[in-house]
């Protein structure tokens, strides 16, 4: 904003308010079509930005849920097999929460998290059922671990998705255009003008900064939390000390 109102204050001592003010007819014809097209391309942006995020979320939290499916199918399993499924479940979510989590904010994943995984893979995938029952349940197993694998590549793939560089580069190479463009209008009370350009200027930039907040639905402050294996994770738990 303070380089804005610089801008604007430069120009206005250059070049008097009356020549301005004989063009404005000409500089609105061009500066409505020029502003609408870059609000649309930010409005684009922006709904993009946050459907990643939701997106993400929704990942995460199918990923727990699959976790958790995992986890109770098991007790229908003998014993050792069952109490191995349990375990291993337990430890994916602990280490994805405390190891992980923090991880996927630098744009990396655990390789400890992914030998667990693997390992509640293929315990599942080399139990031999023996009975009906076994059988039943150990296909709904073999399909919700598919499903977690599944929903982990798309997490560990969202956590590296941001706004395609095309994108912010016209967003940051548009936004001096758009407000250094608001200048040029001749406007009698400088005050007045000067409101006008910071207000368009925090609007732009505020939008801007919002969109690099959620870019990385991961990373920084705003970021999507492990809400969802610490439920999971609360309730193994409890059922282990019950």
């Amino acid at each position: 904003m303070l380089l804005a109102l610089a801008g604007l204050w430069v120009v206005h001592r250059l070049v008097s308010a009356q020549t301005f003010e004989s063009s404005n007819v000409v500089a609105g014809s061009l500066y409505m079509p020029l502003s609408g097209l870059f609000g649309i391309l930010m409005a684009f942006t922006s709904f993009l930005v946050w459907q990643q995020f939701n997106t993400a979320h929704v990942t995460s939290e199918n990923e727990a849920s699959h976790l958790a499916a995992i986890y109770w199918h098991a007790e229908g399993l003998p014993e050792s097999e069952g109490q191995q499924v349990q375990e291993l479940a337990r430890s994916y979510a602990q280490v994805v929460i405390e190891e992980e989590w923090s991880l996927m904010g630098e744009g990396q994943e655990s390789s400890q998290a992914w030998a667990i995984v693997d390992e509640l893979r293929r315990s599942i995938d080399w139990f031999e059922p023996s009975t009906y029952t076994e059988q039943t349940l150990h296909a709904r197993q073999v399909t919700l671990v598919d499903d977690l694998l599944n929903e982990r590549r798309l997490r560990l793939l969202q956590s590296r998705e941001g706004v395609p560089p095309i994108l912010w580069e016209i967003l940051l190479s548009g936004t001096p255009v758009i407000v250094g463009f608001s200048f040029l209008f001749g406007v009698k009370n400088f005050r007045v003008h000067m409101v006008m350009v910071a207000m368009l200027t925090a609007l732009i930039v505020g939008i801007l900064l919002s969109i690099s907040a959620i870019e990385y639905p991961f990373a920084g402050e705003i970021r999507v939390p492990p809400d969802a294996f610490e439920l999971v994770l609360h309730r193994f738990e409890a059922d282990r000390n019950s």
